[in-house]
C-alpha cells in the first residue's frame, strides 16, 4: 500500500469518527471568536479523554494538540487505558479488549491532528520548538494544563478545573521573539454534563510586561475565565426541569464514562 493511499484511508477514516462522533454525541458551541489569519492558543480542560476528544472534534479551527508522548505509543497507550479502566472497576477480561478499541480509535484521531509530542523531562524544548514551527505554519495549538497534582482535584470528576501549569506561556514570549506579534490564548471549557464546548474571551500576551508577570497573568486569567464558564453551566443546569436534567445526564454520562478509561497522559 502507497504512502499516498494510506494518507487518504487515514483521512477519511478520521472524518467518519469525526462525524459518529458528533451525530451520536452532539454538543453546542458556544462564544465562537472571530480568528485572524495569526495563529492561537486554546487552553482546554481534560476531564479525562473526554476533553481531548470533544474540543479536537467540535474547535472550528485546524489545532495541533499537545499529547503526552506515552499516548503516541499504542502499547504504552493502551498500558494506561487498561488501567484507567481496572481503576473503574471493569473486569480484566473485558477491561483488556475494551482498552484495545478504545486505544486504537483514540490514536486514530490523535494522529490525524498533527500532535506535538509533550515531554516531561529536559527534552520540553523540543515541545516549544514545534510549537512554535506548527504557530508558524499557520496551525493553532490546543494544550490541556492542568496540574494533576493539584490539592483536591479529582481527575474522574465531571465539573472539576484543576490549577494551570504555566509554562504553556512561554511559547507566547518565543513567537513575540521570532516574529514581534503578541499571541492570543482562549479558554475552553468542554462540559460533560451540559454537552457544550465554549470559548472564552481573549486573553492577549504583553510582551512589555516582561514574561515572569505574564506567566502568572496569562495562567491565573485562563484560569479563572474556565472556571466562570463551568459555574455558569452548571447555574443554568440546575435552572433546568430536574427530571428532564437528571434522565439526560444518566444517559449521556453512561456515554461518556467510557471516555474515564483515560488517565492523564493525553
Amino acid at each position: 500500500m502507497s504512502l499516498r493511499y494510506k494518507e487518504a484511508f487515514r483521512n477519511r477514516r478520521t472524518r467518519l469518527l469525526a462525524w459518529l462522533i458528533r451525530l451520536f454525541y452532539h454538543h453546542k458551541v458556544l462564544n465562537v471568536p472571530q480568528l485572524g489569519d495569526e495563529p492561537v492558543i486554546f487552553v482546554c480542560n481534560h476531564n479525562c479523554i473526554y476533553g481531548p476528544v470533544v474540543a479536537s472534534t467540535f474547535i472550528p479551527a485546524k489545532t495541533s494538540p499537545w499529547v503526552g508522548n506515552s499516548m503516541l505509543s499504542y502499547a504504552d497507550a493502551k498500558k494506561e487505558t487498561l488501567w484507567g479502566l481496572i481503576h473503574m472497576g471493569w473486569p480484566k477480561w473485558i477491561a483488556n479488549p475494551l482498552a484495545a478499541v478504545i486505544t486504537k480509535l483514540v490514536i486514530t484521531m490523535i494522529d490525524a491532528k498533527e500532535p506535538i509530542p509533550v515531554y516531561r523531562d529536559s527534552r520540553t524544548i523540543i515541545t516549544m520548538r514545534d510549537s512554535l514551527n506548527a504557530m508558524q505554519h499557520g496551525r493553532n495549538i490546543l494544550i490541556f494544563p492542568e496540574n494533576p497534582q493539584s490539592s483536591g482535584w479529582d481527575y474522574f470528576h465531571d465539573d472539576d478545573v484543576a490549577e494551570f501549569h504555566d509554562g504553556f506561556v512561554y511559547l507566547a514570549h518565543m513567537y513575540y521573539r521570532k516574529t514581534g506579534k503578541q499571541l492570543t490564548f482562549y479558554a475552553v471549557y468542554c462540559g460533560k454534563s451540559e454537552r457544550t464546548v465554549t470559548f472564552s474571551e481573549a486573553v492577549t500576551y504583553q510582551p512589555q510586561n516582561g514574561i515572569a508577570h505574564e506567566r502568572v497573568r496569562v495562567t491565573q486569567d485562563l484560569y479563572e475565565k474556565m472556571k466562570a464558564i463551568r459555574d455558569q453551566g452548571q447555574k443554568s443546569r440546575l435552572s433546568e426541569n430536574p427530571i428532564n436534567a437528571s434522565a439526560r445526564n444518566s444517559y449521556y454520562g453512561s456515554i461518556g464514562n467510557l471516555g474515564e478509561a483515560m488517565p492523564s497522559s493525553l
